[in-house]
């Protein structure tokens, strides 16, 4: 089995720094990028893309981040991407019944999960989108 690559992308360093914790104890984990800026995390991919680099397989997306929230980024992403080659997890540290009306109307990100991720919650992904 391949080895996979992660963006965390949450305007926490200290959400960042668990959620890498846990996936780098992953045997299929190989680079972690983790981001608290959404329009750094942005460029990054698009100039990935434009310079055929390797994109990330997994994106960890916060939903509530100032400057640009989760579902602009997702926006953004989707004008760029015709056919993204890669799987995006919504994770937030709200219960808003907002958020789980808006997950469901856009078309990117596979599962709406709650913060913080958990190992169990971590390799279900793993088993589930890359098995």
């Amino acid at each position: 089995m391949s080895k996979l690559d992660v963006f965390i992308i949450d305007d926490s360093e200290i959400n960042n720094a668990i959620t890498k914790q846990i996936a780098s104890q992953h045997n299929r984990i190989n680079n972690i990028s983790t981001y608290t800026d959404a329009i750094e995390a942005l460029s990054v991919m698009v100039k990935a893309d434009e310079n055929k680099q390797k994109l990330p397989d997994l994106i960890l997306l916060d939903i509530q981040m100032p400057e640009m929230n989760g579902y602009e980024w997702l926006d953004e992403i989707d004008e760029h991407f015709d056919d993204p080659n890669f799987v995006v997890i919504f994770v937030s540290g709200t219960n808003y019944q907002k958020d789980f009306e808006s997950f469901e109307k856009q078309r990117l990100a596979k599962e709406l999960l709650p913060k913080p991720i958990t190992r169990e919650t971590f390799d279900k992904i793993i088993t589930d989108y890359f098995a």
